[in-house]
């Protein structure tokens, strides 16, 4: 509740994959790959309207989160 008012609710779930490949014979040495999806089921999340009475846009979301996002990358241990 802000400002007295119910904001929407939110629902996001995230994901992360990783994976490591050892190079040579020392764990210090490796390649790590991964990959991360937040808001996977790409839910429509809105953030609170806002509580100014004055505005037009009282009690009205006028933005929302992000969408699915999806990252991927790499790292060298040496």
């Amino acid at each position: 509740m802000i400002n007295g008012i119910d904001g929407p609710g939110l629902f996001e779930t995230a994901v992360s994959v990783r994976y490591s490949i050892p190079l040579g014979s020392s764990d210090k040495r490796g390649l790590d790959l991964f990959y991360d999806v937040f808001n996977l089921f790409n839910t429509k999340n809105l953030q609170p309207p806002t509580g100014n009475r004055s505005s037009v846009n009282f009690n009205v979301a006028t933005a929302a989160n992000f969408p699915r996002q999806m990252q991927m990358g790499a790292r060298i241990r040496f």
